[in-house]
């Protein structure tokens, strides 16, 4: 902002020159003046404060510099009066020190140079009397001492600090930016205090202040800074607390001796405090640090403190190496002066000096000695190792109970029965990595394998079941019971094996009833009773080691509990069949059938009735009766046995489900045909169809023919078709009709088979079931005359015709269609490549005659092009939804009721 001088009535301005000096400029201004400034004279006279008129001035006098009219010398003489007019004006003078400075950059003259940048300077200070508040002029006057006066460092030092004082703090960054790298370049100690006074402002650029301290040497002023930087968490170079403290402790290492403000040991203490997680650094500087000060044992106790501190493997690996490493520089050096030792008693001897051979005896003989202290130290080292792994290990996870475990394994004989027991103390079950019961095995391990004391491990055991609010999971607590029991086991004490087992499986006061086994929030003592691995073990050793009722009562309670699988049941009648209780071992069956729901009861189901028929000779190979194999005479058997079985097949199907029932079906038929009667067997089959799902029924309706005519003979599989045919879908009803069709020329009714080809008719696609009208076209051929055969075309015309007005077959053929669109197109960008190829292999000796005489001729193809799908708009969707109804009313309907309704159509 332009600051115009007083008015035209107000005084002027205190001159910057004397009276004597102000004449002397005055006529040499006077002969400065042209004839073209005499427009801007009148103008300055009748307003001399005016700014606008001084700079229409300056501007002609500057054109007329430029073109060589006047010197510039001129154009200076009227920027000097300018600026004594306005003193004030910012843009008289910014222009005045900028044409200034334009100049100095033209003065090559290293003399005229300086001289120009004294008068520069000279220029700034009087412009800055009465513009200090101006930033800009005061970037440009430090700008220009910095670069056109750089020796006179106390001129520059004084300009800054000026700057300083004069601008509002919120200006003082700008000149710090020039200040700051203009100090670093002079450095010494006047670079540390400059940058000591810009922490007053930003305290937190501390790093800077911190490298240019350890690059002048000041060690003790580094640490502290750094010390600070650290307790403010905060830097502006980008360090992180612990980059700081790593810096710290490298000053500390390497310069113990120049830190007198701060301790070495509160530092890297500090360090390993605030950093648990990176402690192995500070630490092996530590240790460094006291071998730099030659205090090696207490080196020695930083090391094996340390080992003993930290909390992850890292840093572990990282300190036991820096610990191996120093105990091996020791010992090379003893071995060193342990050489040196034994040569000089080498030399002492040959000499033939008895005191100084025994001096160097005396001296061998404790360096030996040393020597092998260091040894024995550092094979304690490596041997301690993995139970130091161990220890931090554990205190990353004091509940880790595999890693007790294994300490145990290490530590000496004597302190085994300790680690166990501090083990059991710190290890909380709700925490615990790996399971209590682990533990609690391990430890009675212990005292039966090492010590060999049967009643401690026992005394441990049975402890191990008392304290039943120790495991998290049932499984814990079963895996004790059963390690307890195999203790019994081995010591011989199979009577006391099967009670503990029992004390173990005894259900609460309360009653199993109330129980959840899967609620966890029931604690794991009181569903123990509800454990299947428990009861399994239990059961196992009865098996082994008790009667007939304990293993029935065993078993009985599983069912009870209703924990028994349908593996337990197996099981179960195995036992019992095993020792010749069959009828006991079918209730066990019909027990287990009747605690499991479908599917599960069709695999019991199967076994039982398996088992039953065997037991009373009454098993059957169900393919080989169903074929009409030759089987030879049944076994004698009791008509009570197959009344039974009969009955057990009804209860059987009585609730199978439809997809399960041609698995009792077919055996049930199967027993029927071959140990009781055909037509209960028709029946059964005839029960089956029905029972059966939809798409399943054609074997079976397959089965029953060959069985009816089997026994009854063609005739009589007349009604088996005719009962097949509603009952199946589309497809197989065709299927069936062909061979229905094939049963009538058997028997010679040729008429009775044209009309099984008629009505089987409708259901047959000629495009997708063409074999049905191929036999129906070699039928009229052979029997029929050129009536029938015309029928037959016509009804086939009819069938095509009533297919293609489907709305489910013209889906199918808009997708045929774009799929042979597809394969067309394929084929001929097929056939352009082989042409393309052949092109480039072969050219004709007659190419390029330009005859045209000879022209290849051939069938040209029309290229078929897909009908868009926009073209058919909402009749598409309306196709496809009609489709999906018909084609679920269909499976709805059987084929006769399809048959009829296409009739009526």
């Amino acid at each position: 902002m332009d600051v115009d001088g007083p008015p035209a009535s107000a005084p002027p301005a205190a001159p910057f020159f004397s009276a004597d000096a102000l004449a002397a400029a005055k006529a040499t201004a006077l002969r400065t003046i042209a004839d073209d400034d005499l427009p801007f004279e009148n103008d300055l006279l009748r307003d001399p404060y005016s700014v606008r008129a001084w700079v229409r001035y300056l501007e002609h006098k500057l054109g007329a510099v430029t073109l060589g009219r006047a010197p510039r010398s001129h154009l200076a003489l009227l920027y000097e009066r300018a600026v004594r007019t306005l003193p004030g004006s910012y843009k008289l003078w910014k222009a005045y020190l900028d044409w200034s400075r334009t100049g100095l950059r033209s003065v090559a003259d290293p003399h005229a140079r300086d001289a120009e940048a004294t008068r520069l300077h000279g220029c700034y200070a009087r412009a800055l009397l009465t513009l200090h508040k101006m930033p800009r002029l005061w970037t440009d006057y430090l700008g220009v001492l910095t670069k056109e006066l750089p020796h006179r460092v106390g001129l520059i030092r004084e300009a800054f600090d000026a700057a300083l004082r004069a601008l509002p703090t919120t200006q003082h960054p700008r000149v710090w930016d020039l200040y700051l790298p203009w100090a670093e370049g002079v450095g010494g100690p006047l670079a540390a205090h400059v940058h000591k006074r810009h922490l007053k402002l930003e305290p937190k650029q501390h790093y800077a202040y911190i490298k240019l301290l350890l690059d002048l040497g000041d060690y003790n002023g580094a640490a502290t800074q750094l010390m600070r930087a650290i307790s403010t968490s905060t830097d502006s170079g980008g360090k992180s607390s612990y980059d700081l403290f790593d810096k710290l402790c490298t000053v500390a290492v390497q310069h113990p001796d120049a830190l007198t403000a701060v301790s070495v040991d509160d530092i890297l203490r500090a360090g390993i405090r605030r950093f648990p997680q990176h402690a192995a650094p500070f630490w092996t500087a530590l240790a460094r640090y006291w071998l730099a000060a030659g205090r090696i044992e207490r080196a020695r106790n930083v090391f094996e403190e340390a080992l003993r501190a930290v909390v992850t493997l890292r840093d572990f690996t990282q300190l036991f190496d820096a610990y191996l490493e120093v105990e091996e520089q020791v010992v090379a050096a003893h071995l060193e002066t342990l050489g040196a030792a034994k040569k000089a008693a080498k030399r002492a001897k040959k000499a033939g000096d008895a005191a100084a051979l025994a001096a160097a005896t005396t001296a061998r003989d404790a360096a030996q000695v040393d020597v092998d202290l260091r040894l024995t130290r550092l094979d304690r080292l490596m041997a301690a190792r993995p139970v130091l792994v161990n220890d931090v290990l554990l205190r990353q996870n004091p509940h880790n109970v595999l890693e007790w475990i294994k300490r145990a394994s290490l530590v000496p004989a004597h302190e085994v029965e300790q680690t166990y027991q501090r083990a059991l103390a710190t290890v909380h079950p709700k925490q615990a990595t790996g399971g209590m019961d682990e533990l609690w095995t391990a430890y009675a391990g212990y005292h039966e394998t090492q010590r060999g004391d049967r009643d401690a491990a026992r005394a441990v055991f049975e402890h191990a079941v008392k304290r039943t609010t120790e495991y998290k999971t049932v499984g814990e607590l079963v895996n004790v019971w059963t390690a307890y029991a195999d203790f019994e086991l081995r010591a011989g004490n199979v009577a006391a094996a099967r009670d503990l087992l029992g004390r173990a499986c005894s259900i609460p006061a309360a009653g199993a009833a109330t129980i959840d086994f899967r609620d966890t929030r029931v604690p794991a003592h009181r569903r123990l009773c509800k454990s299947l691995a428990l009861w399994s073990y239990c059961v196992d050793l009865e098996e082994c080691f008790g009667t007939r009722d304990t293993v029935v009562a065993a078993y009985d309670a599983m069912l009870a509990l209703k924990i028994a699988t349908p593996q337990v049941v197996v099981n179960y009648a195995l036992y019992l069949e095993a020792h010749d209780y069959y009828e006991d071992a079918f209730k066990v069956y019909e027990r287990g059938i009747d605690a499991f729901k479908w599917p599960v009861a069709l695999d019991l189901w199967t076994v039982y009735l398996a088992k039953f028929m065997r037991r009373y000779a009454l098993d059957v190979d169900v393919s080989a009766v169903l074929s009409g194999e030759e089987l030879g005479e049944p076994a004698p058997q009791s008509g009570v046995h197959l009344e039974r079985l009969r009955d057990l097949f009804e209860q059987a199907v009585a609730d199978c489900p439809a997809q399960h029932a041609r698995a009792l079906y077919v055996p049930y038929a199967a027993v029927e045909l071959q140990h009781g009667q055909v037509r209960r067997a028709m029946r059964v089959l005839d029960r089956a169809c029905r029972a059966a799902p939809r798409d399943a029924r054609r074997h079976l309706y397959a089965h029953a023919v060959h069985v009816a005519t089997t026994h009854f003979g063609l005739v009589a599989a007349r009604d088996v078709y005719e009962r097949a045919l509603p009952q199946l879908p589309d497809k197989a009803a065709a299927a069936t009709c062909l061979e229905f069709a094939a049963l009538e020329l058997r028997l010679g009714e040729v008429d009775r088979a044209r009309a099984v080809f008629a009505h089987g008719a409708a259901l047959a696609d000629p495009r997708g079931m063409p074999k049905y009208w191929t036999a129906w076209h070699a039928f009229e051929v052979q029997y029929g005359n050129e009536d029938t055969f015309k029928e037959m075309l016509r009804v086939k015309r009819s069938v095509q015709a009533q297919f293609n007005t489907e709305v489910n077959y013209i889906a199918a053929q808009l997708a045929s269609a774009k799929q042979r669109h597809k394969d067309a197109a394929e084929r001929a960008e097929k056939a352009k490549k082989d042409e393309e190829e052949k092109r480039l292999a072969f050219v004709p000796s007659g190419a390029g005659d330009g005859d045209g005489e000879e022209e290849d001729e051939g069938v040209t193809e029309v290229a078929q092009k897909q009908v868009p799908a926009a073209v058919f708009g909402k009749v598409a969707e309306r196709a496809k939804a009609e489709a999906a109804k018909s084609a679920k009313q269909e499976e709805e309907e059987g084929a006769m009721a399809r048959l009829a309704k296409k009739r009526k159509i």
